[in-house]
């Protein structure tokens, strides 16, 4: 079984974006048993279990693009390693673990955005990753359970004023802009 195909089928099978998730599948040549099989052998590897060896990463990824030590307070956060998915070019896979190399979570990532939300109209489903906001100045988390997470922000809507909504985030990746 084909170890990126394996982890893109599993992290598709969690999100909540649904139309891109649909066209993801068909890009792939998935369909719903497949997807489902590909999401069951997942789990098997341990991929749904917390704490689950980095190691796994690689045996289905192979090398890492960077391995990073990171200085974090949250000893689930000492290691940073990085990997590419064809499906999500713009972006990186971010492994997050411990020192001895237990999975803390998993996440996509980008270079960061500027202090301020860029306007509604450029805001799309899959092409913002969570830390791009890390500077905006108006967010606050309304609903987290891994690996989703949903903000509140202050967004410039299409007439020029700003407005609040709700940015859903699964594993880093925003999945939908909805209305407060």
């Amino acid at each position: 079984m084909n170890g990126t195909l394996l982890v893109e089928a599993y992290l598709l099978a969690q999100m909540r974006a649904s139309d891109l998730v649909d066209a993801a599948c068909r890009r792939l040549g998935l369909d719903s048993t497949s997807l489902e099989k590909y999401r069951a052998e997942a789990e098997k590897r341990g991929l749904s279990e917390p704490g689950h060896p980095m190691g796994v990463y690689v045996d289905l990824l192979g090398k890492p693009l960077a391995q990073e030590r990171m200085d974090d307070a949250d000893p689930y956060r000492r290691r940073r390693w990085t990997f590419a998915l064809p499906l999500w070019p713009e972006f990186v896979l971010v492994v997050h673990g411990s020192e001895v190399g237990q999975v803390g979570g998993v996440t996509f990532a980008s270079f960061p955005s500027a202090g301020t939300p860029p306007a509604i109209s450029t805001i799309e489903p899959w092409r913002l990753a969570e830390e791009q906001m890390a500077n905006w100045s108006s967010l606050r988390i309304v609903d987290e359970w891994y690996p989703m997470k949903d903000y509140e922000a202050l967004i410039q809507v299409h007439d020029g004023s700003w407005a609040l909504r709700v940015l859903q985030f699964d594993y880093g990746l925003l999945q939908a802009t909805v209305r407060q």
